[in-house]
């Protein structure tokens, strides 16, 4: 089954993105680079596309430039125009809310160093 596209009726016509964005995982700090790598495709397996977001001068913790990636699910709402990318999911609804990654998090393989810029590429 290939992913299902966001499109006039199936989701939310227009979206920006923000670390700032109410129940998006962290906070926008200056310098993040926040969305300078992005991808998509369906990473949960649920037939439905997302978004993941580099974030490669992301601090975590003390370690500067560290990295990040934020992943935004996409979802599906009971109602026209109720679905889409959503940090969280749809009352009623299908998805899952969203996740931020570095390489201290769990099963990922090495620890964040400082400037190891983790998100800088995404494919």
């Amino acid at each position: 089954m290939s992913p299902s596209r966001i499109s006039p009726g199936n989701g939310r016509p227009d979206q920006i993105w923000t670390q700032d964005i109410p129940n998006v995982e962290d906070v926008a700090e200056a310098g993040d680079e926040f969305g300078s790598s992005l991808t998509t495709g369906d990473f949960n397996n649920d037939g439905i596309s997302d978004l993941a977001i580099g974030v490669p001068a992301e601090g975590v913790g003390t370690i500067g430039a560290a990295g990040a990636v934020n992943v935004i699910y996409g979802s599906l709402g009971i109602s026209i125009n109720s679905g889409g990318l959503s940090a969280t999911v749809p009352l009623g609804g299908f998805g899952r809310t969203d996740q931020i990654w570095t390489q201290d998090s769990p099963n990922i393989e090495d620890a964040g160093e400082t400037d190891d810029r983790f998100g800088s590429s995404l494919a």
